[in-house]
Protein backbone atom coordinates (compact mmCIF):
# COMPACT_ATOMS: atom_id res chain seq x y z
CA UNK A 1 0.00 0.00 0.00
CA UNK A 2 1.48 3.59 -0.95
CA UNK A 3 -0.24 6.59 1.21
CA UNK A 4 1.58 9.72 0.01
CA UNK A 5 2.46 11.34 2.70
CA UNK A 6 1.28 10.78 6.47
CA UNK A 7 -0.23 14.58 7.45
CA UNK A 8 -3.01 13.75 10.40
CA UNK A 9 -3.63 10.90 13.04
CA UNK A 10 -6.56 9.73 10.97
CA UNK A 11 -3.89 8.45 8.01
CA UNK A 12 -1.27 7.50 10.55
CA UNK A 13 -3.83 5.08 12.50
CA UNK A 14 -4.62 3.94 8.84
CA UNK A 15 -1.24 3.25 7.97
CA UNK A 16 -0.56 1.23 11.52
CA UNK A 17 -3.35 -0.64 11.35
CA UNK A 18 -2.58 -1.66 7.41
CA UNK A 19 1.01 -2.49 8.67
CA UNK A 20 -0.20 -4.84 11.51
CA UNK A 21 -2.98 -6.70 9.43
CA UNK A 22 0.06 -8.02 7.24
CA UNK A 23 0.34 -5.36 4.63
CA UNK A 24 3.37 -3.60 3.34
CA UNK A 25 3.07 0.14 3.76
CA UNK A 26 5.30 2.88 2.03
CA UNK A 27 4.56 6.55 2.68
CA UNK A 28 6.33 9.93 3.04
CA UNK A 29 6.60 11.84 6.21
CA UNK A 30 8.26 15.59 6.69
CA UNK A 31 11.70 15.58 9.03
CA UNK A 32 14.55 16.67 9.32
CA UNK A 33 16.53 13.21 10.45
CA UNK A 34 15.58 9.24 10.99
CA UNK A 35 15.25 9.65 14.49
CA UNK A 36 13.42 12.42 14.23
CA UNK A 37 10.91 10.94 12.15
CA UNK A 38 9.79 8.42 14.70
CA UNK A 39 9.48 11.27 17.26
CA UNK A 40 7.46 13.06 14.90
CA UNK A 41 4.95 9.99 14.66
CA UNK A 42 4.34 9.68 18.64
CA UNK A 43 3.89 13.83 18.48
CA UNK A 44 1.26 12.85 15.67
CA UNK A 45 -0.26 10.58 18.67
CA UNK A 46 1.26 7.09 17.28
CA UNK A 47 0.97 4.64 20.16
CA UNK A 48 5.31 3.85 20.77
CA UNK A 49 4.51 0.60 21.17
CA UNK A 50 2.50 0.46 17.85
CA UNK A 51 5.40 1.91 16.27
CA UNK A 52 7.83 -0.73 17.71
CA UNK A 53 5.62 -3.49 15.96
CA UNK A 54 4.55 -1.45 12.42
CA UNK A 55 7.94 -0.03 11.40
CA UNK A 56 10.41 -2.13 9.60
CA UNK A 57 12.28 1.32 8.32
CA UNK A 58 12.67 4.77 7.54
CA UNK A 59 15.01 6.37 4.64
CA UNK A 60 15.98 10.37 4.76
CA UNK A 61 16.93 11.89 2.19
CA UNK A 62 18.71 15.80 2.18
CA UNK A 63 18.91 17.97 -0.82
CA UNK A 64 22.82 18.63 -1.61
CA UNK A 65 23.25 21.31 -3.99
Amino acid sequence: IMIGEIRDEETLEAAIHASLTGHMVFSTLHSNTTAATVTRLVEMGADPQMICSSVLGVLAQRLAR
